[in-house]
């Protein structure tokens, strides 16, 4: 979290100083995050990225297709993985609302997580 409210600090200071638009900044931010991706999953990762600088956040969420078997790894996930970080979301999520814990991994399946 605290790598996001950086970025976002830098794009402020950066649509300010140097009259960029920061839609077209955001785009670019996007874009890159995108590209890290698909270096680190493969070319068919999908993925929708929430770039919210009111709350300092940037969310990334992998778009993955349920299936029995796993051929791309990149963009599907077994049934069995897919209930695991939903599971593991939900505990997340409950440690937020109960004990104002962050959650452990940021890599945890979002609650509006398509799977």
């Amino acid at each position: 979290m605290a790598a996001s409210v950086e970025i976002l600090t830098a794009i402020r200071e950066l649509t300010n100083s140097k009259q960029i638009d920061r839609a077209e900044l955001h785009g670019l931010l996007e874009d890159g995050i995108n590209a890290a991706l698909a270096k680190k999953h493969g070319p068919t990762v999908q993925a929708e990225v929430d770039i919210d600088e009111s709350k300092g956040a940037i969310r990334i969420v992998l778009l993955k297709t349920v299936v029995e078997e796993v051929t791309d790894p990149a963009s599907q996930i077994s049934l069995e993985e897919a209930r695991f970080e939903l599971a593991l979301a939900q505990w997340d999520r409950h440690q937020v609302r109960e004990h104002g814990e962050e959650p452990r991994r940021q890599d945890a399946a979002h609650p509006d997580q398509r799977l």
